[in-house]
C-alpha cells in the first residue's frame, strides 16, 4: 500500500450531523476537519455491521488530539510531540494508554479495533498496514449491541479521516513482543524517566536489554528507582553505525544534569 496519496482516494457520503469545527468532504469516503482552534469538533458517519472496525487518520500539525468512537469504545491520539495512544471504554473510563508513541503531522495512520465475542483490543499502524506503532493488551468486550455510526472528533487540531469500514480480520495478530509492551516508560511507571526526544524500549519482554531507536541529538534514560550508592556499575553498550556516542551516567538527578558520565564515542 502506498503512503503518498492514501487519504486522497476517497464523496462525502453517509456523514451525519455536524458539530463545531469546519468539516469538509473533498472525496469519496473521506472527511476533513479544518478548524485548528475549536476546543472540540465532532461529526459522525455510517458504520453498519458488526465486529472490528478501522479508519485511516491523518493528524494536523497543531499538536492537539483526535479521536474515534463506536461500540462504546473511544480511541484517541493525544499530544503529538510526546504522543499518547489511549483506549477508553463505556462512560469514558480509561482502559489503557501508551505514552511516547509520537507521530508526524500529515502522516496517515491506521487506527483499528480487534473485536471478538468476549474480548477486544486496539492497535495503531503506519499506512502500510503491516508496521505496528502501538498495540493494547486484550480487554473484556463491552456489553451491548454494535453502534451504527462512527464518530470523528478533533481537539484543537485539524485532521483527515478516511477508509473507515467494518472488517472481518485485523491487519496483524497480537504478539507479546509489540512496541507498546516494550516501550519505556510505561504509563504509571515511576521507575524510569526519559530525558530528550529519544524512543527507549526493551529489546524483548524478558527486560534484560535496552534499546534507543530514534535518531536524536542526545537522550538519556534515567533509572529513578533508588539503587545502592556504593559498589560497581557495569553496562554493555553497542553503538549502531552512524551513532556519535553513548554511555552511562551514574549518581545523576531526574534532569540528568549532575553525576559522572562514562562515555564511548
Amino acid at each position: 500500500m502506498k503512503t503518498l496519496g492514501l487519504v486522497y482516494l476517497l464523496a462525502f457520503v453517509g456523514v451525519g450531523s455536524r458539530g463545531a469545527g469546519d468539516w469538509r468532504g473533498p472525496g469519496k469516503g473521506m472527511i476533513s476537519q479544518m478548524d485548528c482552534v475549536a476546543e472540540l469538533a465532532e461529526t459522525s458517519v455510517s458504520l453498519p455491521g458488526e465486529g472490528s472496525w478501522r479508519c485511516v487518520v491523518e493528524p494536523g500539525p497543531y499538536g492537539g488530539g483526535i479521536a474515534l468512537a463506536a461500540d462504546g469504545l473511544k480511541v484517541e491520539l493525544l499530544d503529538a510531540e510526546g504522543g499518547t495512544f489511549r483506549l477508553s471504554g463505556p462512560a469514558g473510563k480509561e482502559l489503557w494508554r501508551d505514552m511516547g508513541v509520537g507521530w508526524n503531522p500529515y502522516e496517515p495512520l491506521w487506527l483499528e479495533t480487534v473485536q471478538e465475542a468476549k474480548r477486544m483490543r486496539v492497535q495503531l499502524l503506519i499506512a502500510d498496514g503491516v508496521t505496528v506503532v502501538a498495540m493494547s493488551p486484550w480487554f473484556p468486550q463491552p456489553a451491548g449491541k454494535p453502534t451504527s455510526a462512527l464518530r470523528f472528533r478533533t481537539m484543537q487540531n485539524t485532521a483527515r479521516f478516511a477508509l473507515w469500514a467494518r472488517v472481518p480480520e485485523p491487519f496483524v495478530e497480537y504478539t507479546p513482543n509489540n512496541p507498546s509492551a516494550l516501550r519505556i516508560p510505561q504509563a504509571g511507571d515511576t521507575s524510569w524517566q526519559a530525558v530528550g526526544g529519544g524512543a527507549w524500549r526493551w529489546r524483548t519482554t524478558d527486560k534484560r536489554e535496552l534499546q534507543q531507536i530514534r535518531s536524536v541529538e542526545r537522550t538519556t534514560l534515567i533509572r529513578t528507582a533508588k539503587l545502592t550508592a556504593e559498589g560497581t556499575y557495569r553496562c554493555r553498550i553497542r553503538l549502531n553505525k552512524g551513532t556519535c556516542g553513548g554511555g552511562m551516567l551514574v549518581h545523576t538527578d531526574p534532569e540528568a544534569k549532575t553525576g559522572y558520565l562514562v562515555w564511548c564515542g
